[in-house]
């Protein structure tokens, strides 16, 4: 293979998502995350074998309690770009986490408490509350087109005549099929199964956070709809879909975040935070439990079912 082969082969392998991913995994690991790669799952319900690039846990366990995160991500490279078509909801709509918190843990932790960590953090209405709807998405690629030769301006050796070049975006269906909506519908089908296996398992003694990311190499923009001038670029995007099975009334209903590069290393560091959070909270709770059954039994008020 000669050089300059060798070079655009090595070019197009590296711009490839198996990079993205392993930067992503890497990334995770370095912040005490336990990385599963390639994680397979059967889909609801065409039983048919899927997979998705890196699921990622992070849990901790207290006095027989406890809490894990669990994220499902897919990456994707992105060479063109994206824009995500955005309103503004009219009611503001929570950010709908799935979950499953046992029942002994609900006794002593409600799900007021887990919203009340969430919403300590200071970055969390930025990534998991917005009013901001995705209302669409569009793929476009960039078409250069050659024109009729121009001068260009003198340099220090000479003259030199150049092609005059055009640029254009167009819209690239296909590519906003593969990429965005093969993404979203993977990291949804399987935090479907994840949740269904966490249900399945019903430790009364547990708590479990799904998050389904989708990552996305660059080119993200938003543009609003009520001021069509407006478009810019984008780490963050909260996209919410949903999947039903044959003979269901309603769909399960997910927030799925789409980021770019700088997005996802915002959004690992936010939930390391939480997480800390959840583990320091939670501890409280135990200490101000115990304080409690250490009260004289008299003033113990009866329980009440």
């Amino acid at each position: 293979m000669k050089k300059n082969e060798h070079e655009a082969f090595k070019k197009a392998v590296w711009r490839e998502g198996f990079s993205l991913e392993y930067d992503i995994a890497e990334q995770l690991k370095i912040s005490g995350w336990e990385i599963f790669p390639n994680r397979y799952f059967q889909e609801i319900p065409s039983r048919s074998l899927k997979q998705y690039d890196i699921a990622a846990s992070r849990s901790f366990s207290q006095n027989g309690y406890s809490f894990s995160f669990i994220l499902v991500v897919e990456c994707k490279y992105n060479a063109d770009q994206i824009v995500f078509y955005i309103r503004t909801a009219d009611n503001k709509e929570p950010y709908q986490l799935k979950n499953m918190l046992g029942e002994d843990l609900k006794s002593i932790y409600s799900w007021e408490s887990v919203k009340k960590v969430f919403r300590s953090i200071k970055q969390y209405r930025e990534i998991f509350f917005s009013e901001d709807q995705v209302f669409g998405y569009q793929v476009f690629a960039k078409k250069i087109t050659q024109g009729a030769k121009g001068k260009k301006k003198k340099n220090k050796n000479k003259n030199e005549k150049v092609e005059k070049q055009t640029v254009e975006f167009t819209p690239h269906p296909d590519s906003a099929a593969k990429k965005v909506f093969g993404a979203l519908n993977t990291v949804a089908a399987a935090v479907r199964h994840e949740h269904s296996l966490i249900v399945d398992d019903g430790d009364p003694k547990r708590a479990y956070f799904l998050f389904p990311i989708v990552v996305l190499s660059g080119g993200l923009n938003k543009a609003y709809f009520r001021d069509r001038k407006t478009l810019k670029p984008s780490s963050f995007f909260r996209y919410k879909t949903g999947i039903a099975d044959i003979g269901e009334k309603e769909p399960d209903e997910y927030f799925v975040h789409i980021v770019d590069k700088d997005g996802i290393k915002k959004m690992i560091k936010l939930l390391n935070q939480i997480f800390k959070k959840f583990e320091t909270d939670f501890h409280k709770t135990l200490i101000n439990l115990k304080k409690n059954t250490q009260t004289p039994e008299s003033n113990v008020p009866a329980s009440s079912e």
